[in-house]
């Protein structure tokens, strides 16, 4: 049949339209094959730590192999039993990290004693904000104030949370009930003031049947700064402020207070040995000792809240808990994400509280497991008061620092120990001593500066 030249034209068109159908399906079907390809492997590296697959997870922090087993690593293992923790005991700081690099070796869990200024300068922070609502963690239920002291360290001002607090840390003022007995003094009390436990100290300071006792011990004496939420430098110049606030020289007082207690300061500082040696007093120490207080023999030991400064009653420390990261480098941050949850766990914070460690979930409920011996709880003992005080106010984190830090740099408790050393060899003034102390941390902050 012959066409027309119309119906060639026609025909023409047809086919045209059949070929360009044809070729959008086929890329359709392409596009939507590797859309689903991508997602298929979305999913399962977001869904590694549920499958078969092995992931090892490096875990670094200045902690024995023992501590990491008994803390976490062990119940995590025997949950997950395809996500295995490779734990390394170094300090967090840039010369180990450094060092790991050196080795290949990039962290996926990092535990944070400070702040994150050295690990940003390592590109090493990874904000969690996203992981935290893709996992529906709830950030409730952390003591209030914890996840707050975290963002506020966040080196680019963005408040990101760029980790998740794992242990806090939490200071009581212990006592052993025998010495005050044999002084006939009463017990310590919740909600003391500085003033009162000193006047204690004075009343259990002396000699006993040949023994001299020691009315108070002061391991952790800077946390006493933290009350007080100062700020030792400006956090936009680093300009060193001591000299200029008044809370410094109030600090120093009391120092000062304390060493002027008659008898309380000993020749040699290896003759006061503790509530474990049983001729002190009264101790300031952190909650995971109270494991061995109950394993000391012979101790018949309570504990009682923080004290406080007479114009801030009943206000405790604010300390910045112990925190998780993950690096951004690492490839397994779903399953590192995991460890976290896992970590932070009511179960898991029971356990770890029941070897002294103190639990960052506000739950009173897990607290109680810190007084726990030989499988059982020890009743009582006076827990709930360590933390009947209220948090100070957080004090307007500057860059420089100095941070008060149990775990890490503390300049201030290593000003502490000097400042005491000068006032009884020399009888130092504590105005002169702040201004020593203020020139140090002067060549401090511009040797630091000098490094960048």
């Amino acid at each position: 049949m012959k066409l027309s030249k119309k119906g060639i034209v026609f025909f023409a068109i047809l086919l045209l339209l059949l070929l360009s159908a044809c070729s959008s399906n086929t890329g359709g079907k392409e596009e939507s094959k590797e859309k689903e390809e991508s997602e298929e492997k979305t999913n399962v590296e977001a869904n590694e730590e549920d499958s078969d697959e092995e992931v090892t997870l490096t875990f670094v922090a200045p902690w024995s192999e023992e501590q990491v087993e008994s803390r976490f690593k062990a119940d995590f293992e025997a949950q997950y039993p395809n996500i295995k923790i490779e734990p390394i005991s170094a300090w967090t700081d840039t010369e180990a990290f450094e060092e790991l690099f050196s080795k290949n070796i990039v962290p996926d869990v990092s535990l944070v004693l400070g702040d994150f200024e050295e690990m940003n300068e390592l590109d090493m922070v990874y904000p969690l904000d996203d992981l935290v609502e893709k996992n529906n963690m709830d950030l409730n239920k952390f003591r209030e104030g914890a996840i707050e002291a975290i963002r506020s360290r966040d080196p680019e001002g963005e408040g990101h949370l760029l980790g998740i607090p794992v242990e806090d840390v939490v200071i009581g003022l212990f006592y052993n009930k025998e010495i005050f007995d044999k002084f006939g003094v009463n017990y310590p009390t919740d909600g003391m003031t500085w003033d009162e436990v000193i006047d204690l100290a004075t009343k259990v300071t002396g000699e006993r049947d040949g023994t001299q006792y020691y009315g108070l011990e002061t391991h952790s004496l800077s946390q006493a700064i933290l009350q007080l939420s100062v700020t030792g430098t400006d956090p936009e110049t680093g300009e060193v402020l001591f000299d200029q606030k008044p809370e410094y020289a109030q600090y120093f007082n009391l120092i000062k207070k304390i060493h002027d207690i008659p008898g309380n300061i000993p020749d040699n500082p290896d003759d006061k040995s503790g509530l474990e040696g049983r001729n002190v007093a009264m101790n300031l120490r952190t909650v995971s000792n109270i494991p061995v207080f109950l394993e000391t023999e012979g101790l018949d030991f309570d504990v009682v809240s923080f004290p406080s400064w007479p114009d801030n009653p009943n206000v405790a420390p604010n300390n910045l808990p112990l925190t998780l990261a993950i690096s951004p480098e690492s490839e397994h941050k779903e399953a590192a994400f995991k460890l976290l949850e896992f970590i932070t766990s009511k179960e898991q914070q029971i356990n770890m509280a029941k070897i002294g460690v103190a639990p960052v979930l506000g739950d009173a409920e897990i607290r109680s497991y810190l007084a726990y011996k030989d499988g059982e709880k020890v009743e009582g003992l006076n827990i709930e008061g360590i933390y009947s005080g209220t948090p100070a106010e957080p004090a307007e984190y500057s860059p420089y620092g100095p941070d008060v830090l149990l775990y890490g740099g503390n300049f201030i408790g290593e000003m502490t120990t000097e400042f005491v050393e000068e006032y009884r060899e020399s009888g130092t003034d504590v105005n002169t001593f702040i201004r020593e102390m203020q020139e140090k941390y002067e060549a401090k902050i511009e040797e630091e500066k000098n490094k960048k």
